[in-house]
């Protein structure tokens, strides 16, 4: 006599397959996708913010995090004019995120840009 279903093993063992194959699509799009036009826009914001004297602003963000920490490269150029005295366009650059600049979930979330210096971000 055969029983029709699945044994309480089976189903586990469906269980964590399912989880297993989740958790490495889930990691693997998280590095790989963002939102390229919100990390232009927090950019944008952060030069605005540093730079409050620069004019004809351009901004730029790569399109993926290739060191997976949640952030991507972005530059910002601009032409600073100081006291109506305009001097060379200067770059300044930052890793930013695709997401808001505030603050989600007590800083649990990357947020807004990270200034860097010599290749080092802080």
């Amino acid at each position: 006599m055969f029983k029709k279903g699945f044994t309480l093993v089976e189903l586990m063992i469906a269980v964590v397959l399912i989880c297993m194959t989740a958790t490495v699509l889930i990691g693997a799009l998280s590095t790989s996708t963002f939102d390229q036009s919100g990390a232009q826009t927090n950019m944008l914001e952060h030069s605005a913010s540093i730079q409050p004297e620069w004019s004809k602003l351009a901004v730029s963000c790569a399109r993926v995090d290739t060191d997976g920490n949640g952030y991507v490269r972005c530059t910002a150029s601009g032409v600073p004019v100081i006291d109506g005295v305009t001097y060379p366009r200067q770059t300044i650059e930052a890793e930013c995120t695709g997401g808001p600049t505030t603050n989600i979930w007590g800083g649990l979330v990357n947020t807004g840009c990270v200034p860097i210096k010599h290749g080092i971000s802080y």
